[in-house]
């Protein structure tokens, strides 16, 4: 690059002035400790010629504008909070205290967040398992299910005001966008898609359009996650005239700090520069990479990686499993990289191993992968008998009904709870967090908090459902399969008994 991005190159002009910051933050532009003056430099605030994160004029104004012309939408906004803050801003936005809305079952906890303060009424949309794949992998939420759900939203005389869906998911598989779309605008309510695994979509080079080139109204995308960016950048596209676009940035406001970093907010500005000059080579190495590691990994005895798939999965996301009888684990993979490889993944499941690539992997990145996985395969006896994990035990291949839901979200967060073994009576082991003033019977018990593998996110309980039989089952198989769901933690005093926080109605 010539020079600088826009805003860093402010910033730098800006402290080049010598003024002396009688202001935050209060390092005063040093380095203390660990922390470089070269970063503390660029950490200013909002004083004259560094713009503000919520102004519509200024050199910020001006790069959120850059970055939309560059995404192909006509409003893009910058999120130091990561795509958290935008989940929970687009949701709240588009309904109403109390109102309805169809969510994608595998939606992150930040939508579950959302959910909890605007009180709202969800109704789930469920994702299917992908056929032929490793135990636990779904597909992204269907058309087909978005139609189901708002269905049953008619039938139970709700009206719900958007829908929340999920893609790429964590494994990279893509919903129907555009169908999706179509679905939601003839009922007049936008189509929102967190979006945060698909950055890297829809760029010129890149092979899978983005979310708003398919018709989505909002979409939120992690650039931390696939693009030259650091943790927690991230930006929320809006497209279309359904969105109340001042309402949206009221809650953006709301959301994400009053003091945003100027580090992270350069940081964005910088990935667009990066991929406004460099967004052919780029994408001509990372499709070059790819196509070569699946074409080097193909047809292996014992270890499979799942094809690239022909549009409906982004193939930056490795998904790699041992398709034996009797397999090594996704954690026992996940071992056997990182010990002998020095390699670590992005996820472990007992079904699979998540690897991500992006365009800023290197030739070695993704041979020193192609190596690890072939040494595997052909010495795979060796290394079977040496990271053989888990308790014998593969978790189901489908998720277990929606359990019913007995109150809301809120309710059930607010509701005074007690720490209980899973599927029994109150517990007198662990921490309790009940209080003398909570009633408790012999009823269903009621989850007060998500319960779920994380990552990916996959919700079994959510707060405000009933724990049912078949969710405690599917929760116990997760655990004799060597992965503890999140929301669920042993007793001190038997690891073998689960105890969860649960409410009873």
């Amino acid at each position: 690059m010539s020079q600088k991005p826009e805003l860093m190159q402010a910033l730098s002009d800006y402290k080049a002035q010598g003024l002396y910051p009688y202001h935050m933050p209060g390092h005063k532009g040093r380095g203390f400790g660990s922390f470089p003056e070269t970063l503390a430099m660029l950490d200013l605030t909002e004083v004259e010629g560094t713009g503000d994160l919520y102004s519509d004029e200024g050199i910020i104004a001006d790069a959120q504008e850059r970055a939309a012309r560059l995404m192909g939408v006509s409003e893009a906004h910058f999120l130091v909070g990561g795509s958290s803050a935008g989940v929970m801003a687009a949701i709240s936005a588009c309904i109403r205290c109390g109102g309805s809305v169809i969510v994608d079952r595998g939606a992150h906890r930040s939508a579950i967040n959302a959910l909890y303060v605007q009180d709202a009424d969800p109704v789930w949309g469920r994702r299917n398992p992908v056929a032929g794949g490793p135990a636990g992998l779904t597909e992204a939420i269907s058309a087909a299910e978005v139609s189901e759900a708002l269905r049953c939203a008619d039938a139970e005389g709700k009206d719900p005001k958007a829908v929340f869906i999920t893609s790429p998911t964590y494994e990279g598989y893509i919903a129907d966008i555009k169908s999706i779309a179509d679905i939601c605008h003839r009922r007049g309510i936008p189509l929102i898609v967190d979006e945060a695994h698909g950055a890297h979509f829809g760029w010129p080079g890149a092979k899978i359009k983005s979310a708003t080139q398919l018709g989505a109204d909002i979409s939120i995308r992690s650039l931390h996650k696939t693009l030259p960016a650091p943790t927690q950048t991230a930006v929320i596209c809006i497209e279309g005239d359904i969105v109340n676009r001042d309402r949206l940035k009221r809650f953006l406001r709301m959301y994400q700090s009053s003091s945003p970093s100027y580090l992270l907010m350069s940081a964005i500005d910088n990935c667009f520069d990066v991929m406004e000059e460099q967004w052919e080579e780029l994408f001509a190495g990372y499709d070059k990479r790819l196509k070569s590691f699946y074409r080097e990994t193909e047809g292996l005895e014992h270890i499979a990686v799942l094809g690239p798939g022909d549009g409906s999965r982004d193939p930056g996301k490795v998904i790699i499993y041992d398709k034996s009888e009797d397999p090594l684990t996704g954690t026992g993979i996940a071992q056997f990289l990182r010990e002998e490889f020095k390699a670590e993944t992005e996820m472990a499941t007992p079904g699979y191993v998540l690897a991500m690539m992006t365009i800023c992997d290197t030739d070695y990145g993704f041979d020193h992968l192609t190596d690890a996985i072939k040494t595997i395969d052909r010495d795979y006896d060796k290394f079977r008998s040496k990271y053989k994990t888990g308790r014998g035990t593969m978790i189901p291949r489908n998720l277990p009904e929606i359990p019913r839901r007995a109150c809301s979200i809120r309710e059930a967060m607010d509701a005074e709870s007690a720490c209980e073994v899973l599927g029994g009576e109150i517990s007198d082991t662990g921490s309790s967090q009940r209080s003398g003033g909570a009633q408790h019977d012999d009823s269903t018990q009621v989850a007060s908090e998500m319960i779920g593998i994380y990552p990916p996110g996959n919700a079994i309980v959510l707060p405000g459902e009933m724990i049912d039989e078949q969710a405690a089952e599917y929760i116990r198989s997760c655990d004799a399969a060597g992965i503890l769901p999140q929301g669920v933690h042993r007793s001190p005093d038997d690891e073998n008994t689960l105890l969860i926080n649960a409410i009873r109605l």
